[in-house]
């Protein structure tokens, strides 16, 4: 049996420089990395050949020693690259004869077979699923995100997620929080919310002075441009009994980025209707938490919870040196 390996090289930040093959102990090829320039070396010597470099609506791809060509590419709604093509003869009209790759996913990333999948010309495999690498050498089949390997057929990733320790309602391999239709991935350790466009022209965080009532104010919850943190969720949940679940927390934000999208919007423009759109996180909150939110603006917007038996919890909020929220919950 032949001894393969791959290995791979990061900066201190973990940013990917470097893919190396091996085969038998020989290196067989070579992949650097120098931000959107992909550099491609073989084994059989020579320099390094830039092979691809991105632009904001595809990539240049090499034709020869000299001449590179523009290639134009269709995302859908998950950043999901689905169609490249190019104008070949220059007429200013695109046909089918002249599409480079069609790509077609499952909900959770496995290609499409038998079908659509004939590459006109040198296939780009560093923009696919969710905008992804996708990794074929030595049979591995995954796509790699910054911090780990997924595999598509299996719907998981192939180690534990770093964070895995700070939350316990999702497994450690879950790709997604196994919901592909509202999530993408980032890294391989962080969600973002989906659903068109519009998901990506709101920010939670706005200024206190803006809102006049408590179910207006937007919000502790960290989602920075519609991204879930996680860490900041499972804070909830880590500061005890009382006050918000991190289902709870969670619901709310979703359903508060739902009601955004639906009204449309324009990005780093403050929603007009975002007091409601809060409501009715807040009512989605208390269904799920058991329990009746309030917000005292004269106390430094601190949060407040009855249960159905009257009993009271304060929830007050910190930030940590790590960036993590930290929750406190008192019985009052």
């Amino acid at each position: 049996m032949d001894d393969k390996q791959i290995k791979y090289i990061y900066d201190a930040t973990g940013t990917k420089l470097q893919k190396q093959i091996y085969v038998n102990n020989n290196l067989t090829s070579i992949t650097s990395y120098a931000g959107a320039f992909i550099y491609e070396k073989s084994s059989l010597g020579g320099s390094e050949q830039l092979q691809f470099f991105s632009h904001a609506e595809g990539y240049v791809e090499k034709v020869d020693q000299v001449y590179y060509q523009y290639v134009c590419q269709y995302k859908d709604h998950l950043g999901n690259i689905r169609l490249s093509y190019q104008d070949m003869n220059n007429d200013g009209n695109v046909d089918s004869s002249e599409i480079k790759e069609e790509n077609n996913y499952y909900p959770f990333g496995l290609q499409h077979k038998g079908y659509n999948n004939v590459v006109n010309g040198t296939e780009n495999n560093y923009q696919t699923f969710m905008r992804q690498e996708k990794e074929e050498e030595l049979g591995k089949n995954t796509i790699a995100f910054q911090w780990r390997d997924y595999d598509p057929a299996i719907g998981r990733f192939g180690k534990i997620d770093r964070f895995a320790e700070i939350y316990e309602d999702t497994s450690p391999y879950a790709f997604v929080k196994n919901n592909p239709i509202l999530y993408r991935e980032i890294a391989g350790n962080s969600l973002i919310l989906s659903g068109r466009k519009h998901f990506d022209a709101f920010k939670t965080d706005v200024l206190i002075g803006s809102v006049s009532s408590e179910l207006e104010i937007i919000d502790v919850g960290k989602i920075e441009f519609n991204q879930i943190d996680i860490a900041d969720v499972s804070s909830f949940e880590e500061a005890g009994e009382g006050g918000a679940s991190s289902a709870a927390v969670l619901v709310q934000e979703v359903v508060e980025q739902y009601h955004k999208a639906k009204g449309g919007g324009v990005k780093n423009v403050y929603p007009e209707n975002a007091g409601a759109y809060h409501k009715a996180g807040i009512t989605a909150e208390n269904q799920v938490n058991g329990r009746i939110r309030k917000t005292n603006n004269n106390d430094n917007f601190n949060d407040y919870f009855k249960t159905p038996d009257g009993v009271i919890y304060k929830q007050e909020y910190e930030s940590t040196p790590s960036g993590k929220l930290k929750v406190i919950k008192t019985k009052l």
